[in-house]
Formats: C-alpha cells, sequence, structure tokens
C-alpha cells in the first residue's frame, strides 16, 4: 500500500490541477481562449500523469482517484474537440473508458461521465471523417 500522506497529497494536487485548468478556460476573454484551452490542457495532463504514477492496485482501489482520473480524462478531451483535435480526444476518452468503474471501488456510479465520454467519442470520430471528405 502507497504511503497515505503521499497517495492523499497525489489526489490533492490532482484535484487543484483540475480545478486550475476549469477556472483557467472558463475565465479567459474571447482573444485568449485558445491559450487558455491550451494551459488547461496543460494542468489536466499533470494531474492525469500524477495519479498515474500512484501504484495501479492502491489507486484503482480508491473512488476517489478513479473519480478524478474520470473527470479530468472528461475535461482533457473536451479542451482537444475545442482546440481541433479530434484524434487525441478519441484517445483521452477512451483511455478513461478503460478505466475501472468508481463503483467498483465504493465510491458512486458515473453514468453521465460514460455518457459525455461517448458523446466526445463520437464527435471525434465525425470530425475526423468531415475532414477526410
Amino acid at each position: 500500500m502507497a504511503a497515505t500522506g503521499t497517495f492523499d497529497a497525489a489526489v490533492k494536487a490532482a484535484a487543484e490541477y483540475e480545478a486550475s485548468g476549469l477556472a483557467t478556460e472558463l475565465n479567459s476573454p474571447g482573444a485568449d481562449l485558445h491559450d487558455a484551452r491550451h494551459a488547461a490542457l496543460a494542468m489536466y495532463r499533470e494531474g492525469i500523469s500524477l495519479l498515474n504514477r500512484l501504484p495501479k492496485d492502491d489507486a484503482f482501489a480508491d473512488h476517489r482517484v478513479l473519480t478524478l482520473l474520470l473527470r479530468l480524462y472528461v475535461a482533457s478531451a473536451q479542451s482537444l474537440l475545442r482546440v481541433a483535435q479530434p484524434y487525441a480526444a478519441l484517445q483521452q476518452a477512451t483511455q478513461a473508458l478503460d478505466l475501472p468503474s468508481p463503483a467498483l471501488a465504493g465510491g458512486a456510479p458515473v453514468p453521465g461521465a460514460v455518457t459525455v465520454l461517448h458523446r466526445i467519442r463520437a464527435r471525434a470520430v465525425v470530425t475526423m471523417e468531415q475532414a477526410n471528405e
């Protein structure tokens, strides 16, 4: 089992990356929105990376980590679609859907997030197909 302090610190830091990324995207004026989305993406990716460095057995047994990873992947995939990177968005959504459900680790089920991820995947595929026409 990972050291509880280190584990909790990683979860807290990842949550802060998520909050900072969302705030950056939401509080940017129109002209700076593209740059803000890229800055938010960097924050989401850092949060994902931080959680992915935790021991898998411990991380996947903690509903907080699974829920936070899911939220970070959703935010990242949505931002990737907004900056016209549909293939990367598709990959992020697929990685999120491959995660165990937080409900399996004692957390709440997340059917809304799963639905959003499937919509992101569909939008990404349609966007890529339209680009090939």
